[in-house]
C-alpha cells in the first residue's frame, strides 16, 4: 500500500524479496512483524503492511512446509538461530499447523512455566509493579496467550526476562500482538492513567 514506507537502497523490498522467495529452499520469518503483521500492520496503519504469510498468499506461494514464523518482539536468537540450524541439517520442522512456528521453540505456553504459577494457583496477585511476590496477572500479565521459551532460556545469556524484572508478559509472540487499538501492550497502566486523569478533572 505505501512501497516508499520499506526501501532497501533505492528498491521497494517487495521488489527484492519475491524473486529470493522464489528460489528459496526455506523461509524464516524473523520477528512478530515479519511473523504476523505486528506494529507495521497495526489497526490504522496506512502503509497496508502486512505478514510474511499474508503476503505469500498473495503472491500464489505455498506456505506449507515452507514457511516458519519465529515470533517475537525481538525474536528470541536461539529460537532463530536453532531453527536455522535445524533447517539447514535435517529440514522443515514440526511445526503449529495454523501459526507456523517451530515447535521445539513455541510449545510451551509461558504462563505453565512461569516462577510465579504457583501465586496464580493461590489466587495471590502483585499489586504493583517491582512486586516481588504474587502473580502478575492483574497488572496485565499476557503469559496465558504467550508461547515461548522465556522462562526456560531467558534473555541476555539466560541473565533475565520480563517476568523475572518483575514487568507482566506483553504477549509479544501472540498473533494479534500489536494489531489492535483496543488491546494495549499495558492494560493496567492505561486504567491507572485514566483513574488519574479523572481525579484531576474533578478537582478542577
Amino acid at each position: 500500500g505505501m512501497p516508499e514506507a520499506c526501501m532497501v537502497g533505492d528498491r521497494p523490498l517487495p521488489e527484492l524479496l519475491l524473486p529470493l522467495a522464489r528460489k528459496a529452499k526455506y523461509v524464516v520469518a524473523a520477528g512478530s512483524c515479519a511473523a504476523y503483521g505486528g506494529v507495521p500492520a497495526a489497526e490504522g496503519n496506512v502503509t497496508g503492511a502486512v505478514s510474511l504469510k499474508e503476503y505469500f498468499e498473495r503472491q500464489q506461494i505455498p506456505t506449507s512446509s515452507f514457511l516458519v514464523n519465529c515470533a517475537g518482539c525481538p525474536v528470541h536468537p536461539d529460537a532463530l538461530v536453532g531453527t536455522l540450524a535445524y533447517l539447514a541439517g535435517k529440514g522443515y520442522p514440526e511445526v503449529h499447523p495454523t501459526l507456523l512456528t517451530p515447535l521445539m521453540y513455541y510449545a510451551h505456553s509461558t504462563h505453565d512455566d512461569c516462577p510465579r504459577f504457583h501465586y496464580y494457583n493461590k489466587r495471590i496477585f502483585a499489586q504493583h509493579f517491582g512486586d516481588t511476590e504474587g502473580c502478575l496477572f492483574k497488572l496485565g500479565c499476557l503469559g496465558m496467550l504467550s508461547f515461548t521459551e522465556c522462562p526456560r532460556r531467558q534473555w541476555n545469556g539466560g541473565v533475565n526476562w520480563c517476568i523475572r524484572a518483575g514487568a507482566p508478559c506483553i504477549g509479544c509472540t501472540h498473533p494479534q500482538f500489536a494489531r489492535l487499538k483496543s488491546f494495549p501492550f499495558y492494560r493496567k497502566a492505561e486504567t491507572m492513567l485514566e483513574a488519574a486523569a479523572l481525579k484531576m478533572k474533578e478537582k478542577t
